[in-house]
């Protein structure tokens, strides 16, 4: 796209136009910055994407991690409901 690209000086002389005088080669640093850019929008887009997507995924493992040692309690609960007709008593600190 960027390279042997020709520029014409608006200022040239009509024997200058004829000579084919060239621009001087697009530099290497104009290049990277442009392939740069172009790698980056997608990189941002894919990276918004992706962080709050990870983080609901952990804040959903965290939130499962803690409830599975509840369930056990509550079944526990329940059996002795059911066979004292009453809820456990629990002295607290």
């Amino acid at each position: 796209m960027l390279v042997d690209t020709r520029v014409v000086n608006k200022n040239a002389t009509e024997a200058e136009l004829q000579q084919g005088v060239i621009a001087p080669p697009t530099p290497g640093w104009t290049i990277a910055l442009v392939v740069a850019c172009g790698l980056g929008v997608p990189i941002t887009i894919v990276t918004g994407i992706a962080i709050p997507q990870y983080q609901y995924s952990l804040m959903r493992f965290k939130l499962a991690d803690a409830m599975s040692p509840s369930s056990t309690v509550k079944v526990a609960v329940m059996n002795y409901y059911e066979k004292h007709e009453k809820l456990p008593r629990v002295d607290l600190p």
